[in-house]
């Protein structure tokens, strides 16, 4: 039995509407500047609202989709609000699972308040889910996570959170020792049945969600924009398994892998709504597929094209370039 997986990430949904001036007064006056200098009109929200057709039943019709941060650009409500109904379109808690990404907790006052889990707790807890199950999560804030969900039979999500709030023109992601204990006592409890078919079936394959990369980016960007515990996440994924690592951070999509007793691939899809095409940026999300044996065993990335006015299919050599890579840690 073969499960088809989307991969979104980094939708940065911009909504401004009834938003006060006085919700300016702090970090977001850099994050304001930006998006009105180098990322003005970078992550068209049409773009966005495209995903739920190119993913439908009239579309690719995958049977899961996993969305791995920064569905926001400035941690407001009014883009909440917004990226929320799009993520509903896509479907249900059943068929979409949500992480935060650093623009997500922008400000001291998002992260404090929970205001991510607010808006997408129902898309953030196991199946089936107890009302009183979701109602915690929306306020536990960065205590939720990492969360377990099964999506199929076999087929259990990990969803991580790296999300922190940093100074100004600083994005980093930390994890914690916490966070990576409590994933391997997640893991140390999954299911054990031995009907292939049946709810409580044996896991066979682990998907961890996290939004920050595991891969070394320039100068700059490992000073300001890493993951500051990633040698410990490596070291975990390795401990438990891990089938393969999605992430998001970086808009450029990335195949990367790490070698152990079985290979994790690592994967980024790029940005799914980033589309500057005078500069060769296009917006990405990938459909992998597991096999219930033989794990992951195609991954093909799929980007907008203007023209058409829909996503299209690209590349679906992804897996050979991770394999192609030079190990991860």
């Amino acid at each position: 039995m073969q499960s088809r997986i989307a991969h979104l990430s980094d939708l940065h949904v911009l909504d401004l509407a009834g938003t006060s001036p006085l919700r300016f007064l702090n970090k977001r006056a850099t994050g304001v500047i930006n998006l009105l200098s180098a990322r003005r009109d970078a992550h068209p929200v049409r773009i966005a609202e495209a995903l739920p057709a190119a993913l439908g039943p009239a579309g690719l019709d995958v049977d899961h989709v996993l969305i791995t941060g920064d569905l926001s650009n400035l941690a407001l409500p009014s883009e909440f609000h917004r990226a929320r109904a799009i993520v509903r379109a896509i479907g249900g808690p059943d068929r979409v699972t949500v992480i935060p990404g650093n623009h997500d907790v922008y400000t001291a006052g998002a992260m404090k308040t929970a205001r991510f889990e607010s808006y997408f707790a129902d898309w953030m807890v196991d199946l089936p889910a107890l009302p009183a199950a979701i109602e915690a999560a929306r306020s536990a804030g960065r205590a939720h996570y990492p969360f377990g969900k099964t999506i199929a039979p076999g087929v259990r999500v990990y969803g991580l959170s790296s999300a922190i709030m940093a100074p100004p023109l600083i994005a980093w992601g930390e994890l914690g020792a916490p966070q990576l204990a409590k994933l391997r006592a997640l893991v140390a409890q999954e299911p054990r049945g031995t009907d292939a078919g049946a709810p409580d079936a044996a896991i066979h394959t682990r998907i961890v969600m996290v939004h920050h990369n595991l891969h070394r980016r320039s100068f700059v960007a490992e000073r300001t924009a890493r993951l500051r515990d990633r040698d410990a996440l490596i070291t975990t994924l390795r401990d438990i398994g891990a089938t393969a690592l999605l992430h998001g951070h970086t808009h450029p999509p990335q195949q990367h892998r790490l070698v152990g007793e079985s290979p994790t691939w690592v994967l980024g899809c790029g940005s799914s709504t980033w589309f500057q095409a005078d500069h060769g940026h296009l917006a990405h999300f990938n459909v992998l597929t597991f096999d219930d044996e033989a794990g992951l065993v195609a991954a093909q990335a799929y980007v907008w094209s203007e023209a058409a006015g829909q996503f299209v299919a690209d590349r679906d050599d992804l897996l050979r370039r991770a394999a192609a890579s030079a190990p991860l840690g």
